[in-house]
């Protein structure tokens, strides 16, 4: 009796496993329908804004995507040797260094290639900061001071004068140039625009009590070295500070996918 129990339970567990097994096929199956095999919108030229950590090992520079766990080898394209170079200056005793950049897709020896390196600094623990909220942020240490810019407000926490302030603001353009189809992001026809510029109410001294102007182009932090894109020119209450600035991103989350056998890292919100 015991025994024709015993056998009877072995089969019920290998009927239950056959069904498990059958079931997850299914789900595969349907899973690959939903997806298809391989989009044909991505070319192999497609140019990538990717953010990820990037570390020299073995002589070979080598780059993590944001929440993921592989590692790509990396070509510096760049006209200057960016990459190699902030790395050097960045990633003391060979540690990964957070990196943002613009990149094409891996190639056939799944390289991932960069050509224009636009934030530099930081660790694994940068992927976490979440700009959502902002279309810019700009910010110094000597002095220390933030300002979180939205289009119609900024927020800044500085230690000269020390505080935290809160300001409505409205964006100037350029001179000769239109606010029109420039969105708070700062782009224009899908391009930066060349300067950005908020202002708060003029004061009864005939000055805004707050101003900053944002314009693109390589900024150096000088007590850390971090690399920013924008360079900042901040007034507030009649003092002038200098720093630099990003734009604000949404908390993205990278994964790679495979185009043709070969291995992509596309951009998700």
């Amino acid at each position: 009796m015991r025994h024709s129990s015993s056998a009877a339970r072995v089969s019920y567990d290998k009927r239950f496993a056959v069904a498990g097994r059958w079931r997850l096929f299914e789900t595969l199956c349907l899973l690959f329908l939903l997806v298809g095999c391989k989009p044909a919108a991505l070319t192999s030229d497609q140019a990538l804004e990717l953010r990820g950590v990037v570390q020299l090992k073995d002589d070979q520079l080598r780059f993590q995507p944001c929440f993921d766990t592989g590692w790509w080898p990396l070509i510096d394209d760049t006209a200057d040797g960016s990459v190699q170079r902030f790395y050097r200056q960045l990633g003391a005793g060979g540690l990964p260094v957070y990196m943002e950049f613009i990149a094409a897709q891996a190639d056939a020896q799944n390289r991932v290639r960069v050509s224009e390196l636009q934030v530099a600094g930081g660790t694994e623990s940068t992927c976490f900061f979440d700009l959502s909220n902002v279309s810019f942020r700009a910010a110094s240490t000597s002095p220390y001071w933030v300002a979180d810019i939205q289009e119609n407000g900024v927020r800044v926490q500085s230690v000269e004068p020390l505080g935290s302030y809160s300001f409505p603001v409205s964006r100037q353009a350029p001179e000769g140039t239109s606010t029109e189809g420039v969105s708070a992001g700062g782009r224009s026809n899908g391009a930066l625009s060349r300067e950005q510029t908020f202002a708060s109410v003029v004061s009864a001294k005939g000055i805004p009590e707050f101003k900053i102007a944002l314009k693109p182009g390589r900024c150096i932090d000088p007590e850390n070295g971090t690399l920013l894109n924008f360079r900042a020119s901040m007034l507030l209450y009649g003092n002038e500070y200098i720093g630099c600035a990003r734009q604000g991103k949404p908390l993205r989350i990278w994964s790679a996918v495979f185009i043709n056998s070969v291995p992509v890292i596309p951009k998700r919100y």
